[in-house]
């Protein structure tokens, strides 16, 4: 027994010291050995996953793409129903830097340019018409933005995993499934005359599959996700039916992601097609997003909003109440003196005791019948903050009582992410009233609406004046109440 343990450790050392030397796929192919592979044990079989992940998160630090997606609903009978999106874009990354830009259509259909970057530390977004001439927005935080998790290619390639908060490659996000215990399972199999090591993480109703190509760099060439609960699911499915070597490297350059729920029998089919993809070409220059004379930006790190003026110089338009991060040091403290006087001076954008705004920019178009002597409660969100996450689910839980007392929920999501991501995140909690989202002007939006920190509850009698705003989902029943005695 001793000598067998001794036999399997020489073995998976070869393979794992030879897989760090060699140079190309034909080398990868002669040092595995599918057999030997089989005879490991988990924890062992584990390892060597680990070090193929980390082995292609090394070979991909330095890399450019441009792709275009397609995405459609299709029909169990396999009829494609009509477009939902049609774009290109192109990524860049370089270490822990990352750069995203793409062209899109905003909800009064013209067409807008957006980029977005981050450093590991802060990022920074723009979002402006493709010849320049008007500015709309920017923002600079501490958050990196959700245009690189989102994209399904980034998750066939490894680059980020969208089943947590924190940003991680695939290599990482393994690495975090081992250590929190998940179920793994690791074996070798054969389709289409290919050694492919298959990889089975089950955690709770979540079950994930990744498929690695032995004899193409160990890429990832399928991957399903299902998170079942009951009979309520959420599937998705990657399969990459093209590839090249870029610079003797595998990569993917035809993705199809197919996504579908219990709620309807419809898919969702996203197509992704590469038409370029480099490796260590990117230089520190091309990362860097810079702001024209006349970008508003809001800088979340510092708490204000400003104006870039001739010669680099700021106008500042106003400062942030920090409230929501407490104060910390004097330095914080003198800015939120600051926003209190800014405050004193311009008239407060509150809704109270006004009739309540259209819903429709948010895609929201609810008939007459649905608000009609009914109360409304609106909550603001970001997708992205627990708080807010919590307050969609403590919302939820209370929507069938509160429909029977006519009182109508919608929620808005204030962060610039795809319709994709935020559906899924609503199948899987099951959340059983209208969710809209800000598709543009961020800032404006909120401030027109009146909104200071997230989560943001509005409550409208039933003739849908607004009678609260700003209060937390625990002060729900006695705003209710209250509504009951006037």
């Amino acid at each position: 027994m001793a000598i067998r343990k001794i036999v399997i450790s020489i073995i998976i050392v070869f393979i794992i010291i030879g897989l760090v030397k060699v140079a190309n796929a034909s080398e990868l192919v002669e040092k595995f050995n599918a057999d030997s592979f089989q005879k490991l044990d988990v924890d062992e079989k584990i390892a060597f996953v680990q070090k193929v992940l980390d082995y292609r998160e090394a070979m991909l630090q330095n890399f450019e793409y441009k792709i275009n997606m397609k995405a459609l609903n299709v029909k169990p009978s396999g009829e494609e129903t009509g477009t939902l999106i049609d774009e290109s874009w192109n990524i860049k990354r370089k270490a822990n830097k990352l750069f995203f830009d793409i062209g899109r259509y905003n909800t009064k259909n013209n067409l807008m340019n957006f980029k977005a970057t981050w450093n590991g530390s802060v990022g920074k977004s723009l979002w402006y018409d493709p010849d320049g001439s008007v500015i709309y927005d920017a923002v600079i935080n501490n958050t990196e933005d959700n245009n690189f998790t989102n994209r399904s290619y980034n998750y066939i390639l490894g680059l980020r995993i969208p089943d947590t908060q924190e940003n991680l490659t695939l290599p990482e996000w393994f690495k975090d499934a081992n250590e929190q215990g998940k179920f793994i399972d690791i074996n070798i199999i054969r389709e289409n005359d290919k050694e492919l090591i298959a990889c089975d993480i089950i955690h709770g109703y979540k079950s994930y599959q990744w498929f690695l190509d032995v004899g193409r760099d160990y890429m990832p060439v399928r991957a399903e996700i299902l998170y079942k609960k009951d009979k309520n699911y959420n599937s998705s499915t990657f399969v990459v039916s093209e590839a090249i070597e870029a610079d003797g490297f595998w990569v993917p350059t035809k993705v199809i992601h197919t996504s579908g729920t219990s709620v309807v029998e419809e898919v969702t089919r996203h197509t992704y097609v590469v038409s370029k993809f480099t490796r260590n070409t990117v230089k520190d220059e091309d990362l860097i997003i810079n702001y024209p004379v006349g970008t508003k930006i809001s800088d979340r790190t510092e708490n204000v909003l400003y104006q870039v003026l001739p010669d680099g110089e700021k106008e500042i338009i106003r400062f942030y109440d920090p409230n929501e991060l407490g104060i910390t040091s004097i330095e914080e403290l003198r800015k939120k003196l600051e926003a209190i006087v800014e405050k004193a001076k311009e008239p407060q954008p509150v809704l109270l005791n006004k009739s309540l705004p259209e819903l429709t920019e948010f895609g929201i178009d609810l008939l007459s019948k649905d608000t009609n002597n009914k109360t409304i409660l609106i909550c603001f969100f970001d997708i992205e903050q627990r708080p807010s996450r919590n307050c969609i689910q403590e919302l939820n839980k209370k929507a069938q009582e509160l429909k029977e007392k006519d009182i109508e929920i919608i929620a808005i999501n204030t962060l610039k992410i795809e319709r994709e991501y935020l559906d899924e995140w609503l199948n899987e909690y099951n959340i059983n009233f209208p969710v809209g989202m800000i598709s543009d002007r961020e800032e404006e939006t909120r401030i027109n609406w009146g909104v200071k920190a997230l989560p943001w509850l509005i409550l409208t009698d039933k003739e849908n004046i607004v009678q609260a705003e700003g209060f937390g989902v625990t002060e729900l029943d006695s705003k209710l109440s209250e509504l009951d005695n006037n």
